[in-house]
């Protein structure tokens, strides 16, 4: 199942050995230029800075390895500029929501997550003071990930339902087309429409040379929604036909090259793929899942797209 790129974490995820790597302070990396940099970005009332952007991107590249260069630097910032403004808007919802935050929470998600990923708190703090990042700034994106997950649960799921005559049209449109090949697969949507071709090319690029690509993928999204990114098994009828063509010519474990859709750039990993003409109760109620978790899907892209229609945003170069 698709599912938006999320930097909310970055690709600090990614890489379990970034403690033994945090005694070295980053240096600048090529992509950040003044040239067609984003001065600051209104979002109602408040303002992202550059600083806040810059260290976003610093935090990106530079954990996750990408190497990426001055070329690809325009359409790189403008992914995180979306995100950043994502974070924002969702902070500012839970005024209206009344979503309250307990600092006590945000702190023991930061202890887990440096004690995961950094071994202990004191390698993670070392790595953020030695290489000058905000922490503050961190604390905001745990607290947006806190609250984006409060909302996803409490507001969102609770309007999403599946009938049973949802599931019956489901099963006619698989009889109907008489096609009953089934794949198993997870769908990263890794970039927007707005993407260049060369960045998801070269994000394609490191990740196929590692062992543990799924999980930089997997921890490259917004870790709230990572139920989303599970296994998905849809007849052949319902899967997109450029996403069929690549996904029927893959090994079991294999992920794809960049599929460009409307949506953005998608990336498949087939996990596993069978013919199946028999349908019961248990897997009835799969089924049921299934259309309840993409109907949910799409209703978390509405209200994210409703947001941003209701905000004022500006983004000023």
């Amino acid at each position: 199942m698709k599912l938006l790129i999320s930097l909310l974490f970055c690709c600090l995820f990614a890489n379990s050995s970034v403690a033994q790597k945090s005694s070295q302070p980053i240096k600048n990396p090529d992509f950040i230029t003044k040239k067609n940099q984003i001065s600051q970005i209104l979002v109602n009332n408040k303002i992202i800075s550059s600083s806040d952007l810059k260290q976003r991107m610093i935090l990106i590249s530079q954990i996750s390895k990408l190497n990426l260069k001055q070329k690809t630097s325009l359409s790189f910032q403008r992914i995180v500029a979306n995100k950043l403004i994502e974070e924002e808007l969702i902070r500012q919802k839970s005024e209206i929501y009344q979503i309250k935050i307990d600092n006590a929470e945000i702190e023991n998600s930061i202890e887990n997550f440096a004690i995961k990923y950094f071994k202990n708190t004191k390698n993670f703090y070392n790595f953020f003071k030695k290489n000058s990042l905000n922490i503050d700034n961190f604390r905001k994106q745990i607290e947006a990930e806190i609250i984006w997950n409060k909302i996803l649960y409490e507001v969102i799921k609770p309007t999403v339902s599946v009938s049973m005559i949802e599931v019956k049209e489901w099963l006619e449109k698989d009889k109907i087309n008489k096609n009953s090949q089934k794949f198993l697969f997870k769908d990263y949507l890794v970039g927007p429409i707005s993407s260049s071709d060369e960045l998801i090319k070269k994000f394609h690029q490191e990740i196929s040379g590692k062992k543990d690509y799924a999980l930089i993928l997997k921890n490259f999204l917004n870790s709230s929604r990572e139920d989303q990114v599970g296994n998905s098994w849809l007849w052949s009828s319902e899967i997109n036909p450029q996403i069929l063509t690549r996904i029927s010519s893959l090994s079991l474990g294999q992920i794809s090259e960049p599929i460009k859709l409307e949506d953005g750039y998608h990336i498949i990993e087939l996990v596993d793929k069978r013919s199946d003409v028999n349908i019961n109760d248990q897997e009835l109620d799969f089924i049921k899942k299934q259309i309840l978790s993409r109907k949910f899907e799409m209703s978390v892209k509405l209200y994210l797209d409703d947001l941003k229609k209701r905000a004022f945003i500006e983004i000023i170069e």
